[in-house]
């Protein structure tokens, strides 16, 4: 049954309110015509107010009657096992011809901008691009909320890729949403797939290739608006069959249009053409970019070349005069058949921890080795997820620190950007056994006067000034939730520092970690540290009032009954929904949601008692809650349930609990 707004009149209790119907309506009627392609705009930050009240926006009650029938979820959008959201592919042409979005599409629309890249990918340097294959996709990824599983698939070297592909036999591959917003954070672009293979590939491209030019054009204009609507950034095109003559004929066309069409609307878009098919429509690898393959590459972005190349091919390649950047040399990492490169040393980043959520992850560190400058002293670092200051993983450090020098040094991040006049940063830390070493920030900074951003080897042909922040003393009061927990240990032996700086016309370059010997100390000093968090922070969006999480929703509502483990007789009820609500998405990283209740007790009264329960991060608008226990209502009675919404900010501060969003359901038994 439709939920209601607790002011509704006893009239219209099995529904929502009007207010609350149409804004619902609207959403669902909105995904229903083909959607629209449309250019590229710059983001609004302004957040559109409804003229409710802080006291409605945070007392939202919904009424439920517990109903045991399954609700009809959409297929391509929730687990059947579950209904837990997950991602989705097309698996043909007619799937892709009738894709039109709608409201649950949402949870796979990535909440992450594709960042800066210095230099950007344009430019005319050497760039990598990574293939994601596998075992065919879709595997832990597609939880869009997350998975429990132990050894997931995952990737930690952004820094050293430009363009990331997520593949898959399937027709066409979307990329899992949590894929595009962790590269996209790291300044990687992310590329779907439409593949074609063998003599049912062969018949598709008949399809939409062998007719007028409507008919592939079509085609493109989906490929563009999926790729629009779910915020990535193009497509590599895998054509692994025979083509007709009218097909192979009509092939380089369908890439200039798909390509132009995807510019336009996603300005820093990639259309990339495996290396398959050649000219006269054979399949027939070439392991190159030769006059076999050319009047593709020309009509797009980029060549990604077959695996089974030779030295002579990268040979005849060298001479190639006009966009050499744009070819893409394949290696299979796992070196199938006779081929020069990859192979099964090439190094796997399984983890080992007990959840797996790739919108979560954040800026990733520079790995490996860092060795000091004049030979003297070492440090290690390696992801691990066996402690970890608020989730996920640490950064394991160990080194060691020579009696010749007091302290070892090693860069983490690169990341050469305009600073602004005032930062505020912290650190988070955890020395192993040994509390006597000393653990410290560092900046490198250039002048802008002496930085060109559009010549990135002057970035580097100029000295760097090196900076020791000083520790924050008095932050003002506005700063209060940011720094309450510096310079305090807490439990685990996690230590939190607060620095501040001040620059002026400064290029804030990279960032620094030191670890200096005690004092007195003659011998050389091994030593193993946790790095947990390290933010750098304007301390101007500090000072800027959060707006409100609004609109909170539930639909959705699955409900079943089980039985309690310690008392058969007794049966309590798992509580299934998906909550939306309103918020400016470039205002936050994330969203935590809580719970409350779950009960039949007096509201006023647990709520002055209980904290609330953690159910999960949400990386946009929406989350779905799956399978929450609680209490069976009792004839006559009704129980509650609070969902609680708490934006976190880029900044990373804690916002206060009057300040988050909330509901309430109130559920209740069917008169018998």
């Amino acid at each position: 049954m439709e939920p209601s707004v607790e002011a509704a009149s006893s009239e219209s209790a099995r529904r929502r309110s009007t207010h609350l119907s149409s804004a619902a309506e609207k959403e669902e009627k909105e995904g229903e015509p083909e959607p629209e392609l449309e250019p590229k705009k710059k983001p609004s930050h302004s957040s559109k107010r409804l003229g409710r009240s802080m006291e409605e926006r945070q007392n939202l009650v919904f009424r439920e009657m517990v109903n045991y029938e399954p609700t009809p979820l959409p297929v391509r959008n929730y687990d059947k096992n579950t209904s837990e959201p997950v991602s989705f592919y097309l698996s043909s042409l007619e799937e892709l011809l009738a894709w039109i979005p709608n409201s649950d599409d949402a949870f796979n629309i990535a909440m992450i901008p594709l960042a800066a890249r210095q230099p950007s990918l344009q430019s005319e340097r050497p760039r990598t691009l990574l293939c994601h294959d596998m075992m065919g996709g879709y595997l832990d990824d597609r939880f869009i909320q997350g998975s429990m599983k132990e050894t997931p698939y995952t990737f930690y070297h952004w820094q050293f890729i430009d363009i990331f592909v997520y593949f898959s036999h399937h027709t066409v591959t979307i990329p899992p949403v949590g894929w595009t917003n962790a590269a996209h954070k790291h300044g990687v672009c992310v590329l779907g797939t439409l593949i074609t293979e063998w003599t049912e590939g062969g018949r598709l491209c008949e399809k939409f290739l062998s007719g007028n030019p409507s008919s592939y054009q079509k085609v493109a204009d989906q490929l563009v608006r999926i790729a629009q609507f779910f915020h990535f950034d193009g497509w590599l095109i895998n054509i692994e069959n025979q083509l007709s003559m009218a097909a192979v004929k009509n092939t380089p066309s369908f890439l200039r249009y798909l390509t132009d069409q995807l510019h336009q609307y996603i300005p820093d878009g990639l259309v990339i053409w495996y290396d398959s098919v050649v000219k006269d429509g054979q399949l027939k690898w070439q392991n190159e970019l030769n006059e076999s393959n050319r009047i593709f590459f020309d009509s797009c972005d980029g060549l990604f070349t077959n695996y089974n190349w030779k030295e002579a091919h990268l040979e005849r390649m060298a001479s190639v005069e006009k966009r050499k950047a744009d070819v893409y040399v394949g290696v299979d990492i796992f070196a199938r058949g006779n081929v020069v490169g990859g192979g099964f040393d090439t190094n796997k980043e399984e983890t080992l921890g007990p959840w797996y959520h790739l919108s979560a992850q954040e800026i990733q560190p520079i790995f490996g080795d860092h060795i000091q400058e004049n030979g003297s002293g070492w440090l290690r670092i390696h992801s691990c997820l066996m402690d970890a200051w608020n989730g996920g993983s640490s950064l394991l450090v160990r080194g060691m620190i020579p009696v010749t020098t007091g302290k070892v040094t090693m860069r983490l991040f690169s990341l050469q950007v305009l600073a602004p006049p005032k930062l505020f940063l912290s650190l988070t830390y955890k020395l192993e056994g040994r509390t006597d070493i000393a653990v410290a920030l560092e900046l490198s900074t250039l002048d802008v006067g002496r930085c060109n951003i559009g010549d990135i080897s002057s970035l580097h042909a100029e000295p760097s000034i090196r900076h020791t922040p000083r520790p924050l003393q008095e932050p003002p009061a506005k700063l209060l939730g940011w720094v309450d927990r510096c310079n305090q240990q807490f439990n685990g032996g996690w230590i939190r520092r607060c620095y501040e700086v001040n620059l002026q016309n400064c290029f804030l370059q990279d960032i620094f970690v030191n670890f200096s010997r005690p004092l007195g100390s003659q011998k050389d000093e091994n030593f193993t540290c946790r790095l947990g968090e390290i933010q750098v922070v304007d301390a101007d969006s500090l000072m800027t009032p959060l707006p409100q999480v609004r609109d909170i929703t539930a639909s959705h509502t699955c409900w079943q009954q089980i039985h309690s483990e310690r008392n058969r007789f007794k049966t309590k009820l798992l509580l299934s929904c998906t909550l939306r609500w309103s918020y400016p998405i470039s205002q936050a990283c994330c969203f935590r949601v809580y719970h409350l209740g779950g009960s039949c007790s007096r509201r006023q009264e647990l709520l002055k008692s209980e904290e609330p329960t953690f159910l999960g991060l949400a990386h946009a608008s929406m989350y779905r809650v799956v399978n929450l226990v609680v209490e069976e209502a009792p004839a006559g009675q009704e129980c509650f349930v609070d969902f609680l919404i708490q934006p976190v900010p880029k900044e990373g501060f804690l916002v206060p609990q009057a300040e988050w969003g909330s509901l309430t359901l109130l559920y209740s038994k069917p008169n018998a």
